[in-house]
């Protein structure tokens, strides 16, 4: 049984609650006589300071441990499930604020992995909520804001409990099972999450602001919980989904280890468990990064509009830093070529390239896609420095980290579609039933983008994220005059050449883990390949005459 550990009690002051939220039947969540009785006046402590009642989270538990492929039931019985959580996350931490409880009690720490649970069943079901059908106008109540609030809260919540708790192991499995379909596993509640960034990524690359060869445009990939989708995704949505992310990725990096099926080293069986949350980090990153790059893509007319209104001065200030920085962009004209031609033979004059942009757009999306890149290049390497090459490379699929009993099975997903019973999850937690509202779901699994899998590895993302940057700087570059171009190597390394910069980073330290043809198998271009040859070797060659100087 899990303990509430000393030195815990400073963080659940942070613990966020629903303050300010889902206010509306708040009063009947109350304790009896809490208000308005006699014989609270004449209490000796509060009863506000006693701990809640497990019995408030059923309502929530009890949605939640349902499949995926069932709908969620009606607004009023959602948010008197969110009411029973904010009540209970509420209690708690006065519960804990007001140090009348031991720090030993073995119900604090009961309560601590229940309100872990809890957070964790708020983000399924209010990313449910949320984006079961984002293109239904009808679902913009006026709770919806609040859900977007509250969804937030719950991401912090859990991961603020997570470090509090013994006895993972559940739980565990619900963050590993995040990187893949709901529909695909056992263990389902971050999925809705961390699935609704990547059909936005889909629906911004299937409406491209200029034209994408098919082969590359991921026309298979439909809702894993409804087909429809808004035609126009306004831009504070993405920034909201981005703002999730980072809670996320806030969160997962204090994990240091999840367990996954046992394995007979013990040893190996450390190393393993320390690499799964590294590799959940790495793939929210990098679509954190795929999500503002295909926002960039789209807003490309405005990202042109801002480099010609930089000026001469600035492009030409830009070129100047990278020569004093950087080290692989001389020969960077002639490597572009390809790209150049490319664009230009998309079907698309420059002018037609940002037609329809909105002028309320100011976000420059073109820099926090920059600079999420380069975050990912310089985790990557240093994920590549520490050993841990398996994290960006390995090919992974559900039953690797769940086991073959963590995943719903054809027969069994269609058995539950006819049945009302729970599936696994967290069954044992509820004390009492309560009928669910029935509806028609409309289920279709997210297809893989490679065969047989239900993602590419990080290092392949990483590989498509940079060809896909180098295009956007291009067709920046060949948009602006002439007389303010400047080099076209030194453009294509970036603001200060600091993507440039990282790329050469990363591709030296690739070369130490890989061999070539393994790099050009996960999407590395030949000529990129050739230019890491090139800087390995004129580097070394450096190295050899600094040492031939100190022994003479």
């Amino acid at each position: 049984m899990s303990t509430y550990q000393s030195g815990h009690d400073s963080s659940v002051q942070s613990l966020p609650v629903f303050e300010g939220l889902y206010t509306k039947q708040a009063t009947s969540l109350l304790r009896p006589f809490s208000r308005f009785s006699i014989s609270s006046f004449f209490r000796s402590s509060p009863s506000s300071h006693k701990i809640p009642s497990p019995t408030l989270l059923n309502p929530l538990l009890l949605i939640t441990s349902t499949s995926p492929a069932e709908p969620i039931p009606g607004e009023a019985e959602i948010i008197k499930s969110l009411e029973g959580l904010k009540a209970f996350a509420t209690q708690f931490k006065e519960a804990i604020s007001s140090k009348q409880l031991k720090i030993d009690d073995e119900d604090v720490g009961e309560r601590t992995h229940r309100l872990a649970k809890g957070y964790l069943a708020g983000v399924y079901l209010i990313s449910r909520t949320l984006w079961d059908d984002p293109a239904d106008d009808a679902n913009k109540t006026t709770e919806f804001e609040n859900h977007k609030s509250a969804l937030t809260r719950c991401i912090q919540g859990f991961f603020l409990l997570y470090s509090m708790i013994d006895q993972t192991d559940e739980i565990d499995k619900h963050i590993l099972g995040s990187i893949f379909p709901p529909t695909e596993t056992k263990y389902h509640q971050f999925s809705p999450l961390l699935q609704y960034p990547r059909r936005v990524i889909a629906s911004l690359q299937s409406q491209p602001t200029r034209a994408i060869a098919q082969s590359k445009l991921k026309d298979h990939v439909q809702s894993p919980i409804r087909s429809s989708f808004p035609e126009h995704i306004p831009e504070e949505e993405v920034l909201y989904v981005i703002s999730l992310l980072d809670a996320f990725l806030e969160g997962i990096q204090k994990v240091e280890s999840l367990s996954g099926p046992l394995i007979a080293k013990k040893k190996k069986q450390r190393e393993e468990d320390s690499r799964r949350p590294l590799r959940v980090e790495m793939e929210v990153r990098v679509m954190r990064c795929d999500l503002l790059m295909s926002m960039t893509t789209k807003r490309i007319g405005a990202v042109k509009n801002r480099a010609m209104g930089k000026g001469l001065g600035g492009v030409k200030a830009e070129e100047e830093d990278c020569q004093e920085h950087g080290s692989g962009a001389e020969d960077g004209d002639q490597a572009q070529e390809d790209i150049k031609l490319s664009v230009r033979t998309e079907g698309h004059s420059t002018e037609e390239v940002y037609e329809g942009i909105s002028q309320t757009d100011t976000t420059r999306w073109e820099d926090l896609a920059e600079e999420s890149l380069v975050e990912g290049l310089d985790i990557a390497k240093k994920l590549i420095e520490e050993g841990r090459g398996e994290v960006l490379s390995n090919h992974v699929e559900a039953v690797d980290w769940l086991g073959q009993e963590g995943l719903i099975q054809p027969d069994e997903q269609e058995g539950k579609r006819q049945s009302k019973s729970p599936s696994h999850g967290f069954d044992e937690d509820i004390i009492s039933e309560s009928d669910l509202e029935d509806d028609e779901p409309e289920i279709e699994s997210e297809m893989s983008e490679e065969s047989g899998s239900t993602h590419p590895c990080p290092l392949r993302t990483l590989f498509r994220l940079h060809d896909r940057y180098e295009e956007q700087r291009l067709a920046v570059w060949l948009h602006l005059p002439s007389a303010q171009r400047g080099k076209m190597g030194w453009f294509m390394r970036g603001h200060e050449g600091r993507v440039g910069s990282s790329w050469d980073g990363f591709g030296l330290a690739a070369m130490m883990e890989y061999d070539g043809d393994a790099l050009m198998s996960y999407g590395l271009g030949a000529d990129k390949l050739e230019k890491w040859v090139e800087l390995a070797s004129m580097r070394n060659a450096k190295k050899i005459r600094k040492r031939g100087r100190k022994t003479v």
